[in-house]
């Protein structure tokens, strides 16, 4: 009896391994789940010979194409979320069904960025805005909360809110260095109890409700008027929530989002340029949660004023009707991709940096695409340093010093200099707390990095020393 039932076992075991390779040819998955992108089956040989890439890349076509995947993943999400109470799929299950992202737990509960790079953060944004200002262009840096922030009692049980974490420090230096801030965080506190919910019960994301709180306040920032936000609008509940779709992939869990009348027939879509869309149609595209062609946005409406350049996170993606709306021109980036090296020609009234309060530890892992600023004023506490590394990177147009400090000798508060001496003159310049890693040549940027972009010709023949200065 043992023996059969061993024999019984075995064949079972193999038959659940087996099974699904057999019935690919009739019932393979067609999509991929959540937000993954789809994977397509690779080559085995490249221009190199055999792909050595092939064995990672053939599993994860493999695991997308196996039959009732989204099934069975919805299935084992459903043990583990609504019966064991676990995390799944990077979602957090919270209290009355509301979803958070796995994402905005460090935050939620307090894990803290290096003093160090909380510095490096705060400084890279106060220089994206110095040079916006050298410029002509007025700027702020534009932060939305986490869903968790703003819905904290939906959270479960077992996550402790801290008092303090990255947002409220950062938002204490940006203070202290005098950068242009629009608090969002504390104008969705006061609309809490409104009658609309301020962030969508099944996305990590907020509702266009929320959204337009946010608009009124970056207007109100510039000293503009809105003339759409938090206007009569309609409730469908017909979104398909980016976490229940990590969640349960299976089924269609809508819930309900509002809708402003924001028509797009008003403004000329330059990027992406789709001579088979409407104007209406791609606003439709870039604001759905396919969140495709949405990469460089650039808009023209005769009936907006003033210019605006946007960075922009998956936040932004609500504002931007009311954005394409209101400004004559419109240029919206994404991915952090800050490039202001033409600030001079474009002429930008407004420029905004958002970041989503999940995203900003990310900020400093890139630099910002502007050029260094020569300072007119030495500062008193300044110091010759000896970098732990340093290089140059030559492009077409630009050339970017860039290295790092030695930990020993960078204090916490500690701003890193830049002096060119060249026929016979010295200039200063601040640079920039963070690089580029493909510049450093490393996997990440460490909280001892600096960076400084120049037009080639104004290092030709120069020297170069690095100096160090307390805040």
């Amino acid at each position: 009896m043992n023996k059969a039932f061993k024999i019984i076992y075995s064949a079972l075991f193999i038959a659940a391994l087996v099974t699904p390779a057999a019935l690919m040819p009739f019932f393979s998955s067609d999509k991929a789940v959540g937000k993954e992108n789809e994977a397509e089956l690779p080559a085995l040989f490249d221009e190199n010979g055999i792909n050595a890439g092939f064995s990672d890349a053939f599993d994860k076509w493999f695991s997308q194409k196996l039959p009732f995947r989204a099934e069975i993943i919805s299935a084992k999400n459903t043990i583990d979320s609504g019966i064991l109470g676990k995390q799944a799929n990077d979602v957090i299950v919270g209290r009355e069904g509301q979803l958070f992202y796995s994402g905005e737990k460090d935050s939620y509960t307090g894990k803290l960025m290096s003093d160090r790079r909380l510095y490096n953060t705060a400084r890279t944004v106060y220089l994206m805005q110095k040079y916006c200002i050298s410029g002509g262009a007025e700027f702020r840096f534009m932060c939305v909360p986490n869903k968790s922030t703003i819905y904290s009692e939906y959270m479960p049980a077992g996550f402790t809110r801290a008092e303090e974490n990255d947002l409220t420090r950062l938002v204490a230096l940006l203070d202290e260095m005098g950068v242009g801030y629009i608090d969002v965080k504390t104008a969705l506190l006061q609309h809490k109890d409104d009658d609309e919910e301020l962030y969508l019960r099944d996305d990590s994301h907020w509702t266009n409700y929320g959204a337009a709180i946010g608009f009124d306040l970056m207007q109100s920032s510039f000293g503009r008027e809105s003339s759409e936000a938090l206007a009569p609008h309609e409730t469908r509940c017909d979104w398909q929530g980016d976490l229940s779709a990590m969640l349960y992939p299976a089924f269609e869990k809508l819930c309900c989002q509002y809708y402003y009348d924001t028509p797009a027939a008003q403004a000329r879509f330059v990027k992406p340029r789709q001579p088979s869309m409407t104007a209406d149609e791609i606003m439709t595209n870039i604001t759905g949660d396919s969140e495709s062609m949405d990469t460089v946005i650039y808009t023209l409406n005769r009936k907006g004023r003033d210019k605006i350049y946007v960075s922009r996170d998956s936040f932004f993606r609500a504002l931007l009707p009311l954005t394409i709306n209101s400004y004559a021109s419109a240029y919206i980036t994404r991915y952090r991709n800050f490039d202001l090296r033409r600030l001079d020609e474009e002429g930008y009234n407004d420029v905004v940096y958002e970041a989503a309060e999940r995203n900003i530890v990310k900020i400093t892992d890139e630099a910002p695409l502007i050029y260094a600023l020569e300072e007119k004023t030495v500062p008193q506490s300044m110091r010759k340093t000896v970098p732990q590394t340093i290089k140059t990177v030559k492009g077409s147009t630009d050339t970017v010093i860039c290295g790092t400090i030695s930990e020993s000798d960078l204090g916490t508060n500690d701003n890193i200099y830049i002096t060119l001496k060249k026929d016979g003159r010295e200039t200063l310049y601040e640079a920039l707390p963070c690089a580029d890693k493909t510049s450093l040549g490393t996997e990440s940027v460490p909280d001892n990095a600096f960076s400084a972009r120049f037009r080639s010709e104004q290092l030709e023949g120069a020297e170069i020393t690095v100096y160090l200065a307390k805040q």
